[in-house]
């Protein structure tokens, strides 16, 4: 079986976290990643990535410790637990379905951010339940999204990356389903995802989860509540057509 995702083998692909039903107090995020490297041109499945995170080593591992900080808006490294913790909460995939180059830097070229825009989508369709948001990583993947030719469908103004001016929010928009809120931070591969200029729309995206500070009781009392927020959001975004919702389907998670 190929490493590259396709509508059939998403399973095999895609990391989502044993708890990510449950999500991170109630609101599942799906973590956007660019693409994976290697000497011979092998994309490295996501969920391989992770679970490697967990038990192995090497400086690749900073990315996804420090992106657990910037998360979690601690300072210190999380531990072995809470990194599992964390991570076990969240779904996460790298956007291109190919490797992007022989190592880390090598920039993909137009054509593989065209090609994977179909299996991004089937990614999506392919998720159960569906993300309430997504946490995209890096400005050069934005902008993939906000400029991919591909994304348009229909009416030719549509974007798979469009802004909300009326609500602040942004949304990733897609062919199969309602738009999903979405925000963008540098890549945590550099250090400058930690700034402000970064964290701080993520965390103003993280306030609309329920109360960190609340028992977990209450938390989950208002997690339905969060979600309807979040479509409602998305519902009013300007200029696009309601789409039709996928299929609701059983998948056997990972």
């Amino acid at each position: 079986m190929s490493n590259s995702p396709s509508p059939s083998n998403h399973a095999q692909w895609a990391w989502v976290g044993d708890q990510y039903t449950n999500g991170l107090d109630g609101i599942r995020i799906l973590v956007l990643g660019e693409s994976s490297y290697g000497k011979d041109l092998k994309p490295t499945a996501p969920q391989d990535l992770i679970r490697n995170y967990f038990i192995g080593h090497g400086a690749w591992r900073r990315t996804y410790t420090r992106f657990l900080k910037i998360l979690s808006n601690e300072t210190a490294a999380p531990t072995t637990d809470e990194r599992k913790d964390y991570w076990g909460r969240l779904a996460f995939t790298n956007y291109l379905s190919c490797a992007a180059g022989h190592k880390a830097g090598d920039e993909p070229s137009n054509e593989m951010w065209g090609a994977s825009l179909e299996n991004f989508f089937g990614l999506l369709a392919w998720l159960n339940p569906q993300p309430d948001g997504v946490i995209v990583w890096g400005e050069r993947l934005h902008n993939a999204l906000a400029h991919n030719p591909g994304c348009r469908w229909g009416n030719s103004q549509n974007q798979c990356w469009q802004g909300n001016k009326e609500q602040l929010m942004q949304f990733i928009h897609w062919p199969g389903g309602r738009p999903i809120p979405a925000v963008y931070i540098a890549h945590p591969c550099t250090p400058a995802s930690g700034s402000p200029k970064w964290t701080g729309p993520l965390h103003d995206f993280l306030r609309k989860l329920p109360d960190r500070s609340q028992d977990l009781k209450m938390r989950c009392k208002n997690a339905e509540q969060r979600r309807q927020r979040f479509s409602a959001l998305a519902g009013s975004c300007p200029g696009l057509e309601d789409a039709t919702p996928h299929e609701t389907k059983d998948v056997r998670r990972t």
